[in-house]
């Protein structure tokens, strides 16, 4: 899916990855950078962040951008 040339102008993005114990999804706020078709995430807690947990559990997430979801 292409990202929208302006998506990298949001302050912020919404990663909703899925619990990896509960099964419900998670949303978390972050901050991110676009690089052509990858967004990239700041991890403030590195691999122990909850939301990198759940990811390498399940990695099909979903990514809002402004008003745009990818994912």
């Amino acid at each position: 899916m292409e990202i929208d040339r302006d998506a990298g102008d949001q302050p912020y993005a919404w990663l909703t990855t899925t619990g990896r114990r509960s099964g419900r999804p998670r949303t978390v706020e972050l901050w991110f950078v676009v690089t052509g078709r990858t967004v990239y995430f700041l991890a403030g807690g590195g691999e122990e962040a909850q939301w990198v947990r759940n990811a390498d559990i399940d990695p099909a997430v979903e990514v809002r951008l402004g008003q745009r979801r990818y994912g």
